[in-house]
């Protein structure tokens, strides 16, 4: 579903997978709110932002789940973005392949991101830097959120979990977590 209220973009419940295309590109609106989306296997040949780029001067993103997404060689594979303040909420971004040194799964060039009860598992990720890019440590906060990386000082560290999250069955794209998985309750 997908709505235009005056300046303000809601995309809600949609799928976007197996594309060599940017998935949402708003470079319009004052306010984007993306909910309930899954993005799957999205590659963009132009080098940045392959599941989305926005240039909104707020971005809600919540509830979403972003597999394998890459962007060549480029920064943003997940979010490439220009925004005053991004809230990324309850989100799932695993098996994003490494960026390579000068890409980043996330960019924001200006603004305040906000991450709070999301889970990053990229097992070819081993640093922060990879999955944040174009933002400094006090501009970021991540919190109650399980992320397979060390964050640096000056990052949110409240309720932030660093471990397996237990996975029902992600070779299969069950990424459900079992009942013994450490982000529940988290």
């Amino acid at each position: 579903t997908t709505s235009v209220m005056d300046d303000s973009v809601l995309i809600i419940n949609c799928d976007f997978y197996n594309s060599t295309y940017r998935a949402i590109d708003d470079d319009n609106s004052n306010y984007l709110f993306i909910q309930g989306c899954s993005f799957t296997d999205l590659t963009n040949n132009d080098n940045v932002g392959a599941a989305i780029k926005s240039a909104a001067q707020v971005l809600h993103i919540k509830n979403c789940d972003f597999t394998n997404i890459s962007s060549g060689s480029g920064s943003g594979a997940v979010l490439f973005s220009d925004n005053d303040s991004i809230y990324f909420e309850e989100n799932l971004i695993v098996d994003c392949p490494d960026p390579g040194s000068n890409g980043s799964i996330i960019y924001n060039s200006s603004g305040y991101i906000d991450i709070r009860s999301s889970i990053f598992w990229c097992e070819e990720i081993d640093n922060f830097d990879q999955y944040f890019d174009g933002v400094w440590s006090d501009e970021v906060d991540i919190w109650y959120s399980n992320i397979n990386v060390p964050l640096p000082m000056g990052v949110g560290l409240l309720g932030n979990i660093y471990s397996n999250p237990f996975f029902c069955d992600p070779y299969n794209g069950d990424y459900s977590v079992a009942a013994n998985s450490p982000v529940l309750g988290a």
